[in-house]
């Protein structure tokens, strides 16, 4: 059915398996232990501090993931890192950098907020009452309209 259109069926399926690999390694360095390195200072530090070390190993990931590729072209670690060099588009390596720096600085923001506020205040902020709220209101409505 994508044939008919002209739609190549394998950049869809590249660019899942790129933000599972992506998504992978953010887990993993969740994981890291000195991930939650400045829990008592504002939040800042530890967006700016978690944003940098996402970057980072976001990076290596989708470098090591390209170098592999080239690799098992080569069979050689320099050779692939010269034909990498010269056959990956950089500008589109670093743009897709610059937008996953972007989207992990608004992860790491909204984690934190939620580390500090909790679940269920960031619950009431974004979508309104929350579980808790709405069961003591109803009754007290239902009261008010009793009594007029």
């Amino acid at each position: 059915m994508l044939r008919q259109y002209d739609i190549d069926a394998t950049i869809f399926v590249a660019g899942l398996v790129g933000a599972l690999v992506v998504a992978k390694v953010v887990v993993l360095a969740e994981m890291l232990p000195f991930i939650n390195r400045f829990p008592g200072r504002p939040l800042i530090w530890n967006i700016a501090w978690k944003t940098t070390i996402f970057f980072v190993a976001t990076f290596l990931g989708r470098y090591i993931e390209k170098l592999v590729h080239f690799y098992r072209e080569t069979g050689d670690i320099v050779s692939a890192h010269r034909e990498m060099a010269h056959a990956v588009i950089w500008s589109r390596f670093w743009l897709i950098q610059i937008w996953l720096m972007v989207l992990l600085l608004v992860f790491c923001t909204m984690g934190e907020l939620t580390r500090a506020l909790g679940r269920d205040r960031m619950r009431e902020l974004f979508f309104g009452i929350s579980g808790k709220a709405a069961a003591i209101r109803v009754p007290n409505a239902n009261k008010l309209s009793e009594e007029e």
